[in-house]
Formats: structure tokens, sequence, C-alpha cells
């Protein structure tokens, strides 16, 4: 999956974040704390959003840390910061809607079982730190991340994955998009999206699962660059290999 079609944590406006936590089914006063903790782990300073977490917090924790101040390397990196859980950020979507990846005609979905050979989409899987644009590629972007995205009425989000998948993701266009949602729409959308060609990131993941004979599940993710140049066409930037 292209990482242009996620939610950067380190860009992206703090309405898209909302909307997707409420999408898992995080509650609203739960999500301010996230959202805050958020700014203040990233921002410079020791003042606290209203309902954020400073150097203050962190140091009272066993064992105590402090907030990076800067961007975060990894979409990892928020289990550090408080409301964060991994319970929360490897939780599968509930089955149906939202949980298809990036309509690529080429991943199997189905609908009536959840009993997939797709793996089901994760509230991390929606999540980066390398859209370097900022900005929702909606070629590559999940069905949730699409129903995140302000101004998108669930009608609306439906009639443009339905178009996406019939034209192809890598076929999608600004016409397409306008033609799905409306003139008036697509203009409160720009801010937050993109779309054509040209515009996808060069950063990838790609998750590999092989189901062994002892009923065990082995899974392997990679964060991979791919450059257009140079003797080393892929550059891995990270690797985490697990089995459930």
């Amino acid at each position: 999956t292209n990482e242009s079609g996620k939610i950067d944590v380190n860009k992206a406006n703090s309405a898209l974040l909302r909307n997707l936590l409420g999408l898992w089914g995080v509650d609203p006063g739960e999500i301010d704390v996230m959202i805050d903790s958020l700014a203040d782990w990233r921002d410079g300073d020791d003042l606290h959003h209203p309902s954020g977490a400073e150097k203050d917090y962190y140091e009272s924790l066993d064992p105590p840390y402090h907030p990076k101040n800067g961007d975060l390397s990894s979409v990892e990196e928020l289990l550090r910061i408080r409301g964060f859980s991994s319970e929360l950020l490897y939780k599968a979507m509930p089955f149906g809607e939202g949980n298809k990846t990036d309509g690529r005609k080429n991943v199997k979905k189905t609908e009536e079982t959840e009993d997939e050979n797709v793996p089901r989409l994760r509230l991390i899987d929606c999540l980066t730190v390398h859209n370097e644009g900022g900005r929702i590629n909606l070629q590559f972007a999940p069905e949730a991340v699409i129903r995140s995205i302000p101004y998108m009425s669930p009608g609306l989000a439906d009639r443009l994955i339905k178009l996406r998948e019939e034209v192809g993701a890598e076929k999608l266009t600004t016409s397409d998009v306008q033609s799905a949602v409306g003139d008036a729409v697509y203009a409160g959308l720009q801010g937050y999206v993109t779309v054509g060609a040209g515009q996808e990131s060069n950063y990838y993941s790609i998750v590999s699962e092989a189901l062994l004979e002892d009923g065990f599940i082995t899974k392997i993710k990679v964060l991979a660059q791919v450059n257009d140049r140079g003797n080393e066409p892929v550059n891995y930037i990270q690797w985490i290999d697990w089995i459930s």
C-alpha cells in the first residue's frame, strides 16, 4: 500500500484524526486526550494543551521518560504518547464498512464471512509518518481514511469508493472525484485530498502472511522507500515480523 493514502500523524489536520478515531469507537473525551497529547509530544515547549500531557506527566510514569518535542519517527511511537495503546492501534475495524484497503482490483475481498484471506484493516494501517505532502491520496486511501475526511458524508464516500473500484485506483482522476462528490463538496475537500498521476509517495508498506502447518500465522511487515535512480532501488526503513 502506498503511504500517500494514509493520515500522516505529523502533518494531518486534527479533524482527520478525530474522525478516524471515531470510526474505531473511541470516546470523544478520550479523543481529546489523544489529539492534545500528540500535539504536546511534538511541540517544543512545556505548555499543556487542554487535555494534553507534557514533561511532568511522563516523568511521573514508571519508568519515567521525556516527550520527544519533535515529529514522530514511526507510527509505533504513538504508543509512548498518553491515550494511545497497543489494544487500540492494532484493533481491526469491525467487519464490513471501512474494512477494505486501497481499492486495487487485484486485492481479494469478501464481505460474506469474516474468514478472509486478506489481513483485516487495523487503526495503525491507516496512519503513517511518510506522507510527505500531508494530503490524502484518494487513489490509495483505505476506505476508513476516506470516510474520515471532512465534508465526506457516508453516501458520498460510498459513491467515491464504488467509482474507484470501477475505474481502477491507479486511473482515478480529479474529474472522477468531482463527479462523485459534486463541485461544492469537492471545493471543501481540496485542502485534505489529492489525486492523479505523480501524487503518490515513494514509500510503501508491504505485508505478507503465511499460515503454518501448526495453525499459527507468521507475518512480515516492511516499510520500503523505492528510488527511481541509484544503485539501491529499494531502501528498507522498517522490518517487523511476528507470529500469531
